[in-house]
């Protein structure tokens, strides 16, 4: 009787089948998890941005004295064609909009919301009128980054009410992170209009 001591080729393509079929398993829900945890994670940050970008907008819309400009378009080459604010839109996709504010000296004051390259910028400035913020608004070199996923920002007034007139807005935020979309929007009065 022969005592034999190894695998036959037959027993070591088997078992190197399982274990393929095993490692094969563990690979796939392993990138699975990576998958959806990059989703959890992009979907983490967008809300916390979304939320920022609403509650902050919505305290500078609240405290102004209402909107001195609005756009779709981030041109100032003709600005009695781009600004929005008489118009009859009632709901528009902002590039840039300017609030009037009054300070704590009672002189004017103004600030700015842009949409450049997905993000969304925020200035401050004093201006002799309203157009001269306008003209100058916010510039990306010196103002603040609010968020940076900016895939839409909406603001919309009730029915047959223009921009210049209203004291109440629909601030609608869509931010956008790798095909990972969040939406967030809030109603807004404006206190000092």
């Amino acid at each position: 009787m022969k005592n034999n001591k190894g695998f036959t080729l037959i027993e070591l393509l088997i078992s190197l089948g399982l274990i393929s079929v095993v490692v094969l398993a563990v690979v796939s829900f392993f990138i699975s998890y990576v998958k959806a945890n990059d989703t959890v994670s992009n979907m983490t940050e967008l809300q916390y941005e979304a939320r920022k970008v609403v509650s902050f907008m919505s305290e500078k819309f609240m405290s102004s004295e209402g909107i001195v400009w609005i756009s779709d378009e981030l041109t100032n080459q003709n600005p009695d064609v781009n600004n929005q604010y008489d118009k009859a839109s009632k709901n528009i996709d902002i590039k840039l909009v300017n609030l009037k504010n009054k300070s704590s000296d009672n002189s004017k004051t103004y600030c700015s919301f842009k949409v450049k390259n997905n993000k969304l910028f925020y200035g401050e400035t004093n201006a002799v009128d309203d157009h001269v913020s306008t003209l100058n608004g916010s510039d990306e070199n010196t103002d603040a980054i609010l968020a940076e996923n900016v895939k839409t920002i909406n603001i919309q007034t009730n029915d047959n009410e223009i921009f210049r007139d209203t004291d109440f807005i629909k601030i609608s935020v869509t931010l956008e992170k790798d095909g990972d979309k969040y939406f967030l929007e809030q109603n807004v009065y404006m206190r000092n209009k």
